[in-house]
């Protein structure tokens, strides 16, 4: 069995990178689930028959799965995916060796206090309501002012 690489080195970034991709992968397999061919899903008329397929009972929750090839790939991408996220967080040394520095270099950060963040927090608010402010009184000046220009004419035509 492999030995994880730096054991004892950077595990919360590691975790956290394994957690966020296992995530994202098992999201894709899903969505890949939910857009496969219709022909590999239970549909009555396109192939496949419940009798045809074993289904799986989930206990306490009353819940069953009917393994089709369509739930086969999906879930066997997921596993595929989780296991390769695996390897890449915990045993590939160049990754490793990246995350182990992104943590030490993370501890070096001074990270700013939760007033400081709160302050900051609040001028950004109240430039960004400014700002949006303001390009809507200019919008509205420019309507108004294009729309005297161009239907300031009278009755035959002419402008007045």
């Amino acid at each position: 069995m492999p030995q994880i690489y730096k054991k004892k080195q950077g595990l919360l970034v590691r975790w956290c990178t394994f957690a966020c991709a296992a995530a994202l992968m098992l999201f894709g397999a899903y969505s890949f689930h939910l857009y496969l061919p219709q022909m590999l899903s239970l549909d009555p008329g396109i192939g496949l028959n419940r009798d045809l397929v074993d289904p799986i009972n989930i206990p306490f929750v009353n819940y069953v799965i009917f393994v089709t090839p369509r739930w086969l790939i999906s879930n066997g991408l997921a596993v595929v995916f989780v296991a390769v996220a695996g390897y890449l967080c915990f045993l590939h040394q160049a990754l490793g060796d990246f995350l182990i520095d992104t943590e030490s270099e993370m501890r070096k950060v001074s990270w700013p206090t939760l007033q400081k963040v709160v302050t900051s927090s609040i001028v950004v608010i109240i430039t960004i309501f400014m700002l949006g402010l303001f390009i809507y009184l200019i919008d509205i000046g420019l309507y108004h002012g294009f729309d005297r220009i161009f239907h300031s004419k009278g009755s035959n035509g002419r402008a007045k």
